[in-house]
């Protein structure tokens, strides 16, 4: 439900808030650095960032309310976890969230990383690393 602010007392009103997007994720030690579109309306006064284990929006939970355009998500784990984000205004007023599904995102092992260093160090112990290494992120070492 979306409604139309009008000015009071000659008070300039601000914006709705656009629907948030470009939701991006980069894992890094036990966290997830989360980075979206800066808004370009006015009157825009922070960003939620919801976040589940599931890719379930309605089981996510506000985890931050940021200032900025970026968040970093320290989750201590390996654990994948889905994000939203969904701007609003210094009316209090809501904006939609950036997807229907989440953007999904996790922080890499140390025990990849040292695989990781160990292969770019030692060119024959690429193959052991690789064996411990998650699928997705194989190519990166």
């Amino acid at each position: 439900m979306t409604q139309i602010l009008e000015p009071v007392n000659g008070v300039e009103l601000p914006d709705n808030p656009q629907n948030a997007a470009g939701l991006s994720a980069a894992g890094v030690f036990g966290a997830v650095l989360r980075q979206w579109e800066t808004p370009a309306y006015k009157g825009h006064n922070h960003t939620e960032v919801w976040r589940t284990q599931i890719d379930d929006r309605e089981q996510a939970s506000l985890v931050h309310e940021a200032n900025g355009s970026r968040y970093t998500d320290v989750t201590g784990n390996t654990t994948r976890h889905y994000y939203w984000v969904r701007h609003v205004n210094s009316g209090g007023q809501v904006g939609g969230f950036n997807a229907l599904a989440g953007a999904a995102g996790q922080g890499p092992s140390l025990i990849w990383l040292t695989c990781c260093w160990k292969a770019r160090s030692f060119q024959n112990s690429h193959f052991r690393c690789a064996i411990s290494a998650p699928k997705r992120s194989r190519s990166m070492c």
